[in-house]
This record gives structure tokens, C-alpha cells and sequence, in this order.
């Protein structure tokens, strides 16, 4: 990962993304100082390559990461645009920032971003979210759960967009990635 901008070393980026993920990046770093470089191993990262530097050699070091980790579970993150959860410590990030949601939302927000830029139905979301209750029918408590989860995300923009008569849709500019 590269945290440079500016010439200046984007340190807390850096502790944000680690601490989501749970995992130490090998940053990339160019015309970095000695200070910077040790700061930012003692702070997030777990190893860096100076930038140019050949491709053989990231592999190799990603290689030997992987070989110091060994069969460990991963953490199953999911990002859409400027979003971050990560299924096993019910985290979500949001632009860096950390946003407490309650465990329906999470559930909620998790089932979206399984599902980006697909139209999910009212009784899709409602059968996944809310199984086995009296509320599989009741369209009233998605779309307040809707607006709950739209103002704490509002900092990522507009990315739960309703589909009228129909459902929700997880939809951005950048897409997905899910690790």
C-alpha cells in the first residue's frame, strides 16, 4: 500500500486500515526517510519496499508474510467505495472512520455489500435479515433501518438508493472488493 501524498507519510490511514482489517500492510514507499521508514513499522506496517522496486522482490516478500501467518483464518472484509466491514470483529469504517452500528444494521449493511449494485427486494432483504419473525411482510421496519443506516454512512455519499415499488439497490462509482 502507498501512503504518500504530498510527499508526506499518511500514517493514520495507515493505523485505520490496519486496525479494519486486522492485518499489517508492506507499505511502498518512495523517498522515504530513515525516520519515516521506522515509523511507519513501528506504527502499521510489517515490512516496505522504496519505491521503484521489482516486482519479484514484492512477491517474494509477500510469499514470506504469508509463510509467518500460516493457515490462520482471514478476516472476511468486505469495501464498497469508501466502506470497510469486516465480518468477524462486526467493525465498520467509514472514509477511516469508525461508525458504531447496532448488530441488525450491521447485518443489514453486510447483506448490501454481499450484494453490490444488485436490486435486492423489500422481502429479499427482509427474508435474510429478519428470519423467522412476525416482520417478514412489514416493509415499514426496512425502510426505517434504511434511513438509520443511510445518516450514520452519509460521510461515503448516497449508496443505498431506492428502487421504487421495488427495493434497494448498493450502488457507486468504484465498485466492490471483498477479501
Amino acid at each position: 500500500m502507498s501512503l504518500q501524498t504530498a510527499g508526506n507519510l499518511d500514517l493514520e490511514s495507515c493505523r485505520c486500515l490496519s486496525s479494519a482489517m486486522k492485518k499489517t500492510p508492506i507499505m511502498l514507499l518512495g523517498n522515504a526517510s530513515s525516520q519515516e521508514q521506522i515509523e511507519s513499522l513501528n506504527i502499521c506496517a510489517n515490512d516496505y519496499l522504496s519505491v521503484p522496486f521489482a516486482i519479484e522482490e514484492f512477491l517474494a516478500r509477500v510469499r514470506a508474510k504469508v509463510r509467518r501467518v500460516g493457515w490462520e483464518k482471514a478476516d472476511e472484509v468486505f469495501t464498497f467505495e469508501d466502506l470497510w466491514l469486516n465480518v468477524q470483529t462486526h467493525e465498520v469504517f467509514c472514509n477511516s472512520q469508525k461508525v458504531e452500528l447496532t448488530a441488525k444494521e450491521f447485518d443489514l449493511l453486510k447483506y448490501f455489500m454481499m450484494h453490490p449494485q444488485q436490486v435486492l427486494t423489500h422481502q429479499q432483504i427482509l427474508d435474510t435479515v429478519w428470519p423467522d419473525t412476525f416482520l417478514t411482510n412489514n416493509t415499514n421496519i426496512l425502510h426505517v433501518y434504511i434511513r438509520y443506516l443511510r445518516r450514520k454512512l452519509e460521510a461515503a455519499g448516497h449508496l443505498i438508493q431506492t428502487v421504487r415499488g421495488v427495493g434497494y439497490i448498493l450502488k457507486g462509482e468504484h465498485g466492490v472488493t471483498s477479501s
